[in-house]
């Protein structure tokens, strides 16, 4: 849960900075000087808000027409401040991975923060306790292992392969990750015990694909593989799914 609020700038943990404040500051300095200079925005409170909307739709599917709607701007300057945090190194679009044996998978990109310490700091939840109570605990930490499995591909040289998997009757996937031998299905779930209830979108996803390995990702502390559909993998073996 520290790494959570903390993040992974170098600096907070090289000199022991209170996150909090470096996070708020760092905030303050990207809106204000970075986003000028990268692009010239006239309306900075419209593009504050957008920032700080974004942080609420981590985890969830991008609707740009609604957050446009929201922010008070067009759809093209949406598409535009998005481009502008991705090139940034702020948030990611998640695509949706589908084939031609289903054609009621939703087509649309979910969004998450590279760093949770930021994402946290957008949400006012800067303490155990915040993050404990947030609305947005199981998101976040959702966010969290999707960044962590993100940046250790990319450390091993593979930018591509990660996905998610929806239909329009709400059944889904967390996280496809596409490895030589097959598409691997990951939910994630901060429930503290393995339990069967939150393996929902996991069978479904077996029915379509019985052939390749399932695992839950979850906030425990043991790692299972008594179900030989479907491992049970604690957050700390992270990078054994690699």
């Amino acid at each position: 849960m520290t790494n959570m609020i903390k993040g992974g700038y170098p600096e907070i943990w090289a000199e022991q900075l209170n996150p909090k404040k470096w996070l708020d500051s760092y905030i303050q300095t990207y809106i204000q000087r970075d986003v000028r200079q990268l692009r010239y925005i006239q309306n900075l409170a419209a593009f504050n808000r957008f920032v700080y909307l974004c942080a609420n739709l981590a985890g969830q599917i991008l609707n740009r027409d609604e957050l446009s709607r929201q922010v008070g701007v067009d759809t093209k300057t949406i598409q535009s401040w998005l481009g502008l945090l991705e090139n940034s190194y702020i948030l990611f679009q998640l695509q949706p991975w589908y084939n031609n044996l289903n054609k009621r998978v939703v087509k649309s990109p979910k969004i998450y923060f590279h760093d949770t310490g930021l994402l946290c700091a957008l949400l006012r939840s800067s303490s155990k306790t915040a993050l404990k109570n947030h609305p947005m605990a199981g998101a976040i930490f959702e966010n969290w292992c999707i960044a962590e499995i993100k940046k250790n591909r990319c450390n091993l040289g593979d930018n591509n392969g990660l996905y998610y998997f929806r239909e329009n009757m709400g059944n889904e996937v967390d996280l496809i990750l596409e490895k030589d031998t097959g598409p691997l299905a990951i939910e994630i779930k901060s429930a503290a015990k393995p339990d069967r209830s939150l393996l929902r979108g996991l069978q479904y996803w077996k029915k379509y694909q019985p052939t390749f390995q399932s695992i839950l990702l979850y906030q425990g502390v043991s790692t299972s593989t008594e179900n030989p559909d479907i491992n049970f993998v604690c957050w700390q073996e992270i990078d054994s799914i690699l």
